[in-house]
């Protein structure tokens, strides 16, 4: 029974390593995960929302021009003079009117045609939204092409590192067995020495190499918003872009497209307004006098209309317009045509970059396959005493730079393939 105490604390105490153990375990990420959670991040990214929300709005209020408009409008005056008849015949006596006049109405307007403005002022509100947006999206894939840099450099950090480890395996491999021919005097001590120096260099640049992993990490942790160490690790991503056709899906072709149909609507709009306007009126109201200008006693009126409005002539100020229109559509024209231009040129460069990084990388096979033949046979001869360490050691620094290079080439090919993403405009980091 006084055991029961003692077991239970032990029990829970190896419950909390392991749980602990479970939670410092390293961890790994994806592209599409960083992706998913920087954007997620993003303060720009809620624009889109707020922006819409602005666009309905202003939409709404738009709708209302078709809504009746009641007014409540009241007035109090008292005036020099009045009209009087100036007439004396007899048995007739004229009215006297009041001085003071006293009037509350009840005003009601209704918008029954009004050519067409509304519709068009909707369609421009809309496109607005979309040439916003358009500009946004611009800004988001600069952050993504941003955080794909980001990610792309610390997998190349992360080969070098990987890379410097395995050399610095197999010179403690080479060291331990050269220690034991040193005892023997089978070589001389300066050739230990010499591989132990070449360690610590290659221990120096590791450090260099992971201080780099570090800030490019503590970026992505900022720009995420998640915890990523030194110990965790970034997943190759699986990415085979590769388009024999070239389309442009980006953002700023869409808003210099959304430009041009922006100027549409507007010289539309123009057109609307030069049509006429028809408004159905009411007025109801109580006061002294009322219509009957010659009845001084309160009463109550009203009045039902149509009131039509149409200007006749505007000088041509509505023609001109439309001209600065078109000359605005020819600006974006020409800025649109040197854009897919331009593209275009990147779209073709990075075709043959791509194709270039593939030819490499098939090369960079072959020769880590022969590399590792000459270096097993330098070791061999190595420790038979018929090879220097320094001529051991050229031939190990061939292997490290090809698998290097391999490495290198690999992560390369794969990160020319995301920036041919980023130049088309059609960007997904989901395998």
């Amino acid at each position: 029974m006084k055991k029961g105490p003692f077991f239970l604390l032990t029990y829970f105490l190896l419950l909390s390593v392991a749980v602990q153990s479970q939670t410092s375990r390293p961890k790994i990420f994806f592209l599409s995960q960083i992706v998913d959670s920087a954007m997620s991040n993003y303060p720009l990214s809620r624009q889109h929302a707020l922006l819409a929300n602005s666009t309905e709005l202003a939409i709404d209020n738009l709708s209302a021009t078709y809504w009746p408009i009641l007014q409540i409008n009241g007035q109090v005056s008292y005036q020099s003079d009045v009209t009087q008849l100036g007439i004396s015949l007899p048995g007739f006596s004229t009215p006297e009117l009041s001085k003071d006049w006293y009037k509350l109405n009840l005003d009601l307007t209704q918008m029954i045609y009004d050519g067409g403005v509304v519709g068009e002022a909707k369609a421009l509100e809309a496109n607005n939204l979309d040439i916003r947006k358009s500009n946004i999206k611009e800004q988001e894939n600069s952050y993504l092409e941003m955080i794909s840099k980001l990610y792309f450099r610390t997998l190349l950090l992360r080969q070098q590192e990987n890379v410097l480890n395995s050399m610095i395996r197999g010179l403690d491999a080479i060291i331990f067995d050269l220690r034991s021919a040193v005892e023997h005097g089978s070589i001389l001590p300066s050739e230990l020495k010499s591989l132990q120096a070449e360690q610590l260099q290659l221990k120096q640049q590791k450090i260099e190499i992971i201080a780099g992993i570090q800030s490019t990490l503590i970026m992505l942790s900022e720009y995420t918003k998640m915890d990523i160490s030194l110990a965790d690790s970034l997943a190759i991503p699986l990415i085979d872009y590769f388009p024999t056709d070239f389309v442009n899906e980006r953002p700023e072709w869409l808003s210099m497209t959304k430009q041009q149909e922006k100027v549409s609507i507007q010289k539309q709009l123009i057109h609307a307004k030069r049509k006429p306007v028809i408004l159905a009126f009411a007025q109801a109201g109580y006061g002294r006098p009322g219509y009957n200008m010659l009845d001084d006693t309160f009463d109550d009126y009203y009045m039902v209309g149509l009131r039509f409005n149409y200007k006749i002539w505007d000088w041509n100020t509505a023609s001109r317009e439309k001209q600065q229109l078109d000359l605005q559509s020819e600006i974006v024209g020409t800025n649109k045509e040197y854009f897919d231009t331009k593209i275009r040129a990147a779209y073709k460069s990075q075709l043959s970059e791509i194709q270039k990084m593939s030819q490499l990388l098939e090369n960079d096979h072959q020769i880590v396959s022969l590399q590792q033949e000459v270096t097993a046979s330098s070791k061999s001869a190595l420790l038979a005493g018929s090879l220097t360490s320094a001529a051991y050691l050229q031939e190990m620094e061939k292997l490290v730079r090809a698998h290097m290079m391999l490495e290198t080439n690999r992560i390369k090919l794969i990160n020319a393939k995301t920036e041919l993403m980023f130049i088309t405009g059609k960007i997904s980091f989901y395998e």
